[in-house]
């Protein structure tokens, strides 16, 4: 997924369904265009990370149909555009189908299967 949406909220200010993710500080955060309705696990919202430039970011709120926001304060030089990798590798960071499915309660191969069409794969 790439970003799609940049925008510093202020301290105490909410994102996401439901006002889910109040910023506890100053905050940037980023949109992609990935949701539950592409298969991303909703219940997944809570564990959520994304690997961004090199480093770990936390979902902000809950993974929405369409979209999910990603809390990018601490990820430095951030813009429109940048890959958000959901599940894969970047140098020493590793987001597994395993991390997500041990963090929803489920088995790998019901992440892999549930990734619609609108995501592309690139199998290695």
């Amino acid at each position: 997924a790439n970003i799609v949406h940049l925008k510093d909220v202020p301290e105490g200010f909410s994102v996401s369904y439901g006002r889910s993710f109040i910023a506890k500080r100053p905050s940037k955060i980023a949109t992609i265009e990935l949701g539950y309705s592409d298969g991303y696990p909703r219940p997944y919202s809570k564990h959520a990370k994304v690997i961004v430039n090199g480093k770990l970011a936390p979902i902000a709120g809950n993974i929405c149909m369409d979209q999910c926001m990603i809390d990018v304060t601490d990820v430095p030089g951030v813009k429109l555009g940048d890959e958000v990798i959901i599940m894969g590798s970047d140098g020493t960071l590793t987001i597994s189908a395993d991390d997500i499915a041990a963090a929803t309660g489920t088995i790998n191969y019901e992440i892999l299967c549930a990734f619609g069409q609108r995501l592309p794969k690139v199998y290695l």
